[in-house]
């Protein structure tokens, strides 16, 4: 009996041993792609596309790639192609196709193609890129931006959507970014191509709150939406990342209010179409107001000076090649206008850290705008403050016309080479409030999102036309246009900033320590814009702190040469990866204060990879401050103070050509940074030894 139960008990184990290891084959299936997009290559550029972007990762496993067949290379997870001069001979395009294949690291695999298409010049899109939420049936005239000859035709190479003759529609099912290829034929021939973009958003509204620009998120905010008839609509409080959501195209004004804060009304002169509005609601400076009566009175005028109309939508039709005149006049009855702004294409900000707009104290701003390196639909931004800080930002749809030039050679905008990164991330600790109007300083403050009391803002570098190696063969840009993404794949426009400018600081309150952010740049031209250039991604830090402090606070009988030391922490997360830059300045804490800093071997800021550090007195000279004086002992029994006055963490992260920055304190602005004090000097007085 017990031998048919060890029987029955053996064969029950065999069966389920094989149902778990046919359980194990079934769930551990092959690497599945993601659409690969058409790439379109022109003579003289690198193709480089991170693979593992389009890949979904099953089980943990590691992925690495292959090409089965085709041209290229793969480097790390990077496909990279450059096509030869010859590549072309005397054709003005070519396509070709390469077998791509995704291995895991449990030899599971699965191969997919990438199309490319080899032209002699980079493509210049005419098209604008245009905004949806899904669902909602996107129709575009393309007779509207390109002038077909009566030999030519238009057909679709790549992308989502149907073409009837000109008439371009699609209706996205889900969120992101589409990428549209149009080709221009004559007979057989492609003789052109065209590309644009569709952002396909999940909603109309996203109104994202934070105290100031780079600052902490305001949680809990109310956000009432009105309709076109000045009708309370609906009410919804911001979420922990300051962020709320709107589904209605009908909604024309949202007031912001929370106890302590002054109030933030925002206005929408026409159908703006699905927008992410980046807004502040500040602290009050005085009193808890029970309204918001700031009003304003614009006008738009052409170089004639006449006042030009909008259409029935509220949106003003207006040719790239324009210059624009905007009025504006604030008035409020409780408190004194402050200042005003006025910006094209995003928010205005702070000086510091917003890309170029104009900015007048008080109540009334006169400005003439450039149009050119914009087009499509573009919002005008409009911006009053009174001295209570209670804000009123009034968005002016505008519907740009590219001028149909004949397209010439773009500028490829080429990666910054000043230093080892094109991105660089700050998160610098202290409520820096960038009220100031003080001309292009450089960093700022935060932590997962901004954390309270924190900054954080990204800036992003590129090449000036002027200093490219592309200066002797393409044409000056009117501007640049930058670009955002938060998964490598969807970029979303969020600035144009003029074509004298090469630095780009972003501040919004999406951006979020330990989230990776991906950043490309294009140049802009009356005849179209360039293709993008991906500058890298950065994962910004959090915040970096001391801890195991000594001598701590109010020690006593401290040796008269001490060793000061502390531990480094907040960046565990980064372990190996991150620099620790630090100083060490003493205070003479009685009435004839003196100050000294530590210096060895010449230098006065030290670097270590280690999260534990040492200073010995003996081995460092401690230099008095203004003078060429030092001493090589404290005084017995003496009263004395000291700190770093310089705590950073750095990630310097080549393979995304960027650099992520934890900024704790910078007191004598050592960094280009936030003067930014410690958090603390700890009090210590020394034996009578």
């Amino acid at each position: 009996m017990r031998r048919s139960l060890v029987l029955v008990f053996l064969v029950t184990l065999s069966a389920f041993m094989i149902l778990t290891l046919n359980s194990c084959i079934l769930f551990n299936t092959a690497p599945v792609w993601k659409d690969l997009p058409l790439q379109i290559i022109p003579l003289g550029q690198t193709l480089n596309i991170d693979l593992s972007q389009y890949v979904e990762r099953k089980n943990g496993h590691y992925l690495s790639f292959k090409i089965v067949s085709g041209v290229g290379e793969i480097v790390d997870t990077s496909y990279v192609y450059t096509p030869s001069p010859n590549e072309l001979k005397d054709s003005s395009t070519k396509e070709i196709k390469v077998t791509l294949r995704a291995i895991d690291s449990a030899g599971k695999f699965s191969d997919k193609t990438l199309k490319i298409i080899i032209v002699r010049s980079p493509i210049v899109s005419k098209i604008p890129d245009t905004y949806c939420t899904t669902g909602q049936e996107l129709t575009i005239d393309i007779s509207k931006y390109l002038e077909l000859k009566t030999d030519e035709e238009l057909s679709m190479l790549s992308g989502p959507g149907l073409l009837n003759g000109q008439m371009y529609t699609f209706t996205p099912s889900s969120t992101g970014t589409y990428t549209i290829t149009l080709g221009i034929y004559n007979g057989s021939l492609l003789t052109a191509l065209q590309q644009f973009n569709i952002y396909a958003l999940e909603h109309t509204f996203q109104i994202n709150v934070s105290e100031y620009n780079s600052g902490s998120s305001v949680e809990g905010a109310q956000v009432s939406a009105y309709d076109t008839n000045g009708n309370l609509a609906e009410t919804k409080l911001t979420d922990s990342s300051g962020r709320v959501y709107f589904d209605q195209q009908t909604y024309s004004r949202f007031i912001l209010t929370k106890p302590d804060h002054a109030i933030t009304t925002i206005e929408l002169a026409g159908n703006t179409g699905p927008l992410s509005i980046d807004v502040t609601l500040r602290p009050y400076t005085f009193t808890q107001p029970v309204a918001n009566d700031i009003s304003l009175q614009i006008g738009l005028y052409d170089k004639n000076g006449k006042m030009l109309e909008s259409s029935a939508d509220g949106t003003y039709n207006l040719v790239d090649d324009q210059e624009i005149t905007v009025v504006a006049t604030a008035t409020s009855t409780t408190f004194p206008i402050s200042h005003m702004y006025i910006k094209i294409g995003s928010t205005p900000g702070a000086e510091y850290l917003s890309s170029p707009r104009y900015y007048e104290e008080g109540n009334y701003i006169k400005k003439q705008i450039q149009l050119a390196g914009f087009s499509g639909t573009t919002m005008l931004y409009i911006d009053a403050y009174d001295k209570n800080d209670s804000r009123y930002l009034y968005i002016i749809p505008l519907f740009i016309q590219s001028s149909k030039q004949n397209a010439s050679k773009p500028y490829i905008v080429e990666k910054n080479t000043d230093n080892n990164y094109s991105i660089r991330s700050c998160t610098v600790r202290d409520g820096i409030e960038y009220y100031s109007h003080l001309p292009y300083p450089s960093t700022s403050k935060q932590e997962p999102l901004a954390p309270k009391g924190m900054n954080l803002y990204i800036e992003a570098y590129w090449k000036l036309w002027e200093d490219s190696t592309q200066k002797s063969y393409t044409n000056s840009p009117s501007s640049y246009r930058i670009y955002r993404s938060f998964d490598g794949i969807n970029y979303y426009h969020i600035a144009t900033v003029p074509p004298e400018v090469s630095v780009y600081r972003d501040s919004s309150p999406q951006l979020e320590c330990g989230k990776r952010v991906w950043y490309a740049v294009s140049s802009v031209y009356s005849f179209g814009e360039s293709p993008r250039t991906v500058l890298g991604s950065v994962v910004p830090l959090p915040m970096v702190y001391i801890t195991s402090v000594s001598p701590s606070d109010n020690a006593t009988n401290v040796s008269t040469t001490p060793t000061f030391s502390w531990h480094f922490t907040g960046l565990e997360s980064y372990s190996g990866k991150i620099t620790y830059t630090y100083d060490l300045w003493l205070y003479d804490a009685t009435v004839g204060e003196k100050i000294f800093y530590a210096s060895k071997n010449g230098l006065s800021t030290f670097s270590t990879k280690k999260e534990n550090v040492t200073i010995d007195f003996s081995s460092y000279r401690w230099i008095q401050y203004g003078s060429l004086s030092y001493i090589t002992t404290l005084q017995p029994g003496h009263p004395y103070e000291w700190a770093p006055e310089l705590l950073v963490g750095e990630w310097l992260d080549e393979n995304n050509n960027s650099l992520s920055t934890a900024i704790n304190c910078n007191y004598n602005s050592t960094y280009i940074a936030p003067t930014t004090p410690p958090e603390k000097y700890y009090l210590f007085v020394t034996g009578t030894n």
